[in-house]
């Protein structure tokens, strides 16, 4: 199967390997999935890394919640290209861009929060 027959492939790449990404992608697939989330961040920047660690958290304490069920199979591609963007894994190309900012949406919607708004948590996300 050539790889443009596949549904879960993109035609177009999402991100570039950053060089620690070229070197983290083995241990990524080895280790358990957590990854440390960092509030070092400029306030009221609502920037791809913030939303990437946001998005991260909220998998962290969620993925498992059949409530979420339908949110995680259908941003499969979106989730851990927000892992990868917060590890500084990746670059991410203009596709790349609109998967991340696609997947941000889909969470806002979730709980009926603005894309647009300014968040420095998940709490501030889902408004607990």
């Amino acid at each position: 199967m050539a790889e443009n027959d596949n549904p879960n492939f993109p035609d177009e790449t999402l991100v570039e390997l950053s060089q620690y990404g070229k070197t983290a992608v083995h241990h990524l697939h080895q280790s358990k999935f957590q990854v440390p989330y960092s509030s070092s961040r400029e306030k009221n920047s609502m920037d791809n890394r913030t939303k990437a660690e946001i998005l991260v958290q909220f998998t962290q304490d969620n993925f498992n919640d059949e409530v979420y069920e339908d949110f995680f199979d259908y941003n499969d591609l979106g989730i851990p290209l927000s892992i990868a963007v917060m590890q500084e894994m990746v670059i991410l190309t203009d596709k790349g861009e609109e998967l991340l900012q696609e997947t941000w949406k889909e969470l806002c919607e979730v709980f009926g929060a603005d894309p647009n708004g300014e968040y420095e948590n998940i709490d501030d996300v889902t408004g607990v």
